[in-house]
């Protein structure tokens, strides 16, 4: 659901960089209030993954058209509503910079779409959810709803993003396409979150953020047993998956050229690996998957560094508060 140029209007492009960036400002505030050390290279390994999960885009079926993983949710379930909205702002800025998967003047548009909403607001949705289950079974299935209703509370706000910056005559139209075509993206989404969710919630509880305070830190070599763990089935779904990607338009692209908002916008920038691939290799496995390590190389290095500096501050004007806790 990347926003190509050309798309929303300037003002609009605009207005929406000006509250993605006060968005992100809360977020780094709020999560320095409870960054902790041992708990940092968990944002660089989700947003690793995310990127990852992203470049594999599944085919619908019933229609050309392909779908991807968003992972707002599954970010604030793992992370935290604030870390979410974090990691997913440093996953769209690489896919932005050095990919040219959404436009950068539509980078503010985007992270409200995925990072806000696909976070921030999931996870109230999923607060809500939780009052009626909980347990292994309950947290799941209540992760699995939040992810799906964030694929459709986004859809909407991009038509609305969309009306504004090109007039509301074809609103209706335009938000009934995109809420019924990313119904059914909206299924993948929650299959996917639920898939990778039940496999953290039965081998790592702890690593649900609403349970991270009830667990003690692990050992360093506990920490490197699950790091490594994860960014092992990252690289899997770099090497398998990504280069198996369905080549269709997805729901935003299929529905822009259906009702022409996509046909004139062109690209002002152009990033160092376009569509996921090396300049001067020929298309292929190797270079989507060269491009793709790139980028989750660039997204895990700056999540872990940026967690690391949060702590560090967090650290700093508490102190005393968290000296006994061992690694």
């Amino acid at each position: 659901m990347h926003i190509s140029d050309g798309v929303l209007s300037g003002i609009v492009s605009a207005s929406c960089g000006v509250a993605a960036f006060a968005g992100c400002a809360i977020c780094v505030r709020q999560f320095r209030r409870t960054a902790l050390p041992e708990q940092t290279p968990r944002m660089g390994l989700v947003a690793a993954f995310i990127f990852a999960a992203q470049m594999v885009n599944f085919p619908l079926g019933f229609a050309p058209i392909s779908g991807h993983l968003m992972g707002g949710t599954l970010a604030a379930v793992l992370l935290g509503p604030w870390g979410g909205g974090l990691v997913m702002a440093s996953v769209l800025i690489v896919q932005a910079v050095l990919m040219g998967d959404g436009a950068l003047t539509a980078l503010g548009a985007n992270w409200l779409n995925m990072g806000l909403i696909g976070s921030v607001a999931s996870a109230s949705v999923l607060s809500f959810i939780l009052r009626a289950g909980s347990g292994r079974i309950g947290v799941i299935t209540a992760t699995m709803l939040a992810a799906w209703f964030s694929v459709i509370l986004s859809a909407a706000a991009f038509s609305l993003e969309l009306a504004f910056s090109s007039g509301f005559g074809s609103f209706g139209e335009v938000l009934a396409w995109m809420v019924l075509v990313h119904c059914v993206i909206a299924l993948g989404e929650a299959l996917i979150t639920g898939m990778v969710l039940r496999g953290v919630v039965w081998s790592r509880p702890d690593f649900i953020h609403s349970h991270q305070e009830k667990i003690e830190p692990v050992k360093i070599r506990h920490r490197l047993g699950w790091l490594s763990g994860g960014l092992t089935i990252t690289a899997a779904i770099l090497v398998l998956l990504a280069p198996l990607a369905s080549s269709d338009p997805d729901g935003l692209e299929f529905i822009g050229k259906k009702f022409g908002f996509l046909s004139e916008s062109e690209s002002t920038y152009r990033a160092p690996f376009p569509d996921y691939s090396i300049p001067g290799l020929p298309d292929g496995r190797w270079s989507t998957v060269a491009a793709g390590l790139i980028g989750t190389t660039s997204v895990f290095v700056a999540g872990w560094w940026f967690s690391s500096s949060l702590a560090r501050q967090n650290q700093g004007s508490r102190p005393g508060l968290e000296t006994n806790r061992q690694s």
